[in-house]
């Protein structure tokens, strides 16, 4: 049977104590090491931002 090593997730959230908010909760249910990056992304019309929002791509690592 295999063992599961390690999961990436990748999340779009609005702003960043939504992210903050996100990676706590994964941190709290994770059985295993947790590492974490998050990007500020943003979206220009006629160089204006329209648009802007945090993309956090989580990581469990489930090794020993």
């Amino acid at each position: 049977m295999p063992d599961l090593l390690k999961q990436n997730f990748t999340y779009k959230v609005s702003t960043e104590d939504d992210a903050v908010e996100l990676i706590e909760q994964e941190k709290a249910k994770s059985r295993g090491l947790v590492t974490y990056k998050t990007d500020y992304k943003t979206k220009k019309e006629k160089g204006e931002i329209v648009e802007s929002w945090y993309v956090v791509t989580v990581t469990h690592d489930y090794t020993k």
